[in-house]
């Protein structure tokens, strides 16, 4: 105020935030959306779906899609991670496209989308929305100059009224899990969360608990079963076949762990132990097995584990095993999930001079002409094929194929699951060169072993 003319002045500071507030946009931009799509992420996802349990029951049913691409890994890692990026952009894009005004959709990362729809009038509604983008995803996308067709497995959820004690991140679980299901069904296809699905994740849970111990707690062992030639009844080979004494539940078959322990990691501790109790055993076998191979299974974990090479070298010379009386045997599958990678690792290890087997064959891809890429020395029929030699004529033509082919390519095949003196003469018949199942014998304890062996004749 100016006391001699009465007049006020205003003095201040402006001050231009437009580039500030710009950046608080990014920021917030940034904390909700994926950077490599541009879709809402989990966070975002979460809140929203938080609000929509929450909202009023005249909005109709609520579901949560969860959706997981089917073999994606495998062309990341064949067609590099540029390819990789830009197939989950060009995905964004299709499921987007498919949606319905208003429905939500999210990237939660890795190759997961999520999508929240509301106002449903029943299961029926959601199902249509899933096989949209099941379409979606399913349709040819050029990636890099190659054709790229793939598919996707769809978990659903659904909510009929508002449940405030029910959190966003359980009806996530949900879904994940169903959508898991729909991968054990076949992949390519959309599963609907049941209840009877949590106990079964609450059992696997309490397994991979005691699976995390049973190593230290020394529940693991292995059983040997033996491979025999088939003209002379000579034993050639022993594979060693992993065994569980869980204290409650009793021996525990491979089956019921492995995949479990693959999925965890565990495999690879365990394979490790596996493979030194293996060698070890068969360096201490009598004079009168002094020759006798050991087989070990190696999973598809433990074949993109970068030490293998070296772990494999350790243990040979920790056991002073010679290399030739190892054999890593592995299935098509394993072998075929990264062609080059395994083609690679498995040149690496014969260099060591250990043998390789290829397992469970005519389980998987059953092709012969990429076995041209890879070093092994015997491929192992599936125990399939010899069930049906003895009887199925079309079955044993293939059969008798598939093994002049394989000494062509110089490599010996083993005859798997033999049970009958039947199937003993027909796999004998199309020129298998040895033999394994319980017409030789049964997988036993080490110490049963040589004892078993003593008393094997050709039946």
């Amino acid at each position: 105020l100016d006391a001699a003319t009465g007049t006020w002045s205003l003095f201040g500071v402006a001050r231009d935030i437009t580039e500030r507030k710009q950046f608080e946009h990014k920021l917030l931009h940034l904390a909700f959306h994926d950077p490599l799509t541009g879709l809402p992420n989990r966070r975002w996802f979460t809140e929203q779906l938080e609000a929509a349990v929450q909202s009023r029951p005249d909005r109709g049913a609520l579901a949560v899609l969860f959706l997981d691409l089917d073999g994606f890994k495998v062309i990341n890692d064949s067609l590099g991670h540029r390819a990789g990026d830009d197939l989950l952009r060009a995905v964004g894009q299709r499921l987007r496209q498919r949606l319905r005004p208003g429905d939500r959709l999210a990237r939660l990362g890795g190759d997961e989308f999520a999508v929240l729809l509301e106002g449903l009038r029943g299961p029926r509604d959601a199902a249509a929305v899933a096989e949209r983008l099941l379409a979606a995803v399913g349709e040819p996308l050029t990636l890099h100059g190659r054709e790229v067709t793939l598919s996707a497995s769809v978990g659903i959820t659904l909510l009929h009224t508002p449940a405030r004690s029910l959190r966003p991140g359980e009806l996530l679980q949900q879904a994940d899990l169903a959508m898991y299901r729909a991968k054990a069904e076949g992949k390519g296809r959309y599963s609907f969360f049941q209840p009877a699905l949590q106990e079964q994740v609450t059992a696997r849970l309490e397994l991979e608990r005691a699976l995390r111990h049973a190593l230290a707690r020394g529940e693991l062992a292995l059983h040997y079963q033996p491979e025999v030639d088939l003209a002379s009844g000579t034993l050639v080979a022993a594979e060693a076949l992993l065994r569980w004494r869980h204290p409650d539940r009793g021996l525990v078959l491979p089956g019921e762990f492995i995949g479990l322990a693959e999925e965890t990691g565990l495999i690879l501790p365990i394979g490790r132990w596996v493979l030194e109790q293996a060698c070890g055993w068969a360096r201490r076998l009598p004079a009168a097995l002094a020759d006798l191979m050991v087989g070990v299974n190696v999973s598809a974990r433990q074949l993109h584990q970068p030490d293998l090479v070296e772990a494999v070298a350790r243990v040979l010379a920790t056991s002073a095993l010679e290399p030739a009386r190892l054999r890593l045997e592995l299935t098509e599958s394993v072998a075929m999930q990264d062609p080059a990678q395994a083609a690679r690792l498995l040149h690496q290890l014969k260099e060591l001079g250990v043998r390789l087997a290829l397992d469970d064959f005519g389980t998987g891809y059953s092709s012969l002409s990429y076995l041209r890429e890879f070093p092994f020395d015997t491929l192992k029929l599936d125990r399939s094929f010899v069930r049906q030699l003895a009887h199925d004529r079309p079955t044993t033509a293939i059969v008798r194929a598939v093994v002049a082919a394989a000494h062509e390519l110089g490599l010996t095949v083993v005859a798997e699951g033999i049970e009958t003196r039947q199937q003993l003469m027909a796999a004998y018949a199309v020129h298998c060169d040895s033999g394994q199942g319980y017409l030789f014998g049964r997988p036993v304890p080490p110490e049963e072993f040589p004892h078993q062996t003593a008393r094997l004749r050709m039946p």
